[in-house]
């Protein structure tokens, strides 16, 4: 009697066992995929920012050859055509 007291409980600390591993399991997957799925929304909102910063990069760069050509024009136009004993100013 005693013997099959011990082994039901043994496989009732088994099951138990066994369904609280199943148990997490499932939640671990289950967030997983959670968080598989904002890696994937994350990723495609990095491309986005990263398409835009590349755009404004090349603005950028147009903007300050534009300066600088502008600062040249005015340079010229305060002080006189370049001369010989001045050479132009470099763009920078």
């Amino acid at each position: 009697m005693e013997l099959t007291v011990v082994v039901a409980m043994g496989i009732n600390g088994l099951v138990a066992i066994a369904f609280t591993g199943w148990w997490l399991d499932r939640l671990i997957k289950r967030e997983m995929d959670l968080l598989h799925g904002i890696a994937i929304d994350q990723s495609r909102q990095l491309s986005v920012v990263s398409t835009e910063l590349h755009s404004a990069r090349i603005e950028v760069a147009r903007m300050h050859s534009e300066v600088g050509a502008v600062r040249i024009e005015l340079e010229s136009f305060v002080h006189g055509p370049p001369s010989m004993k001045r050479p132009p100013l470099a763009a920078s």
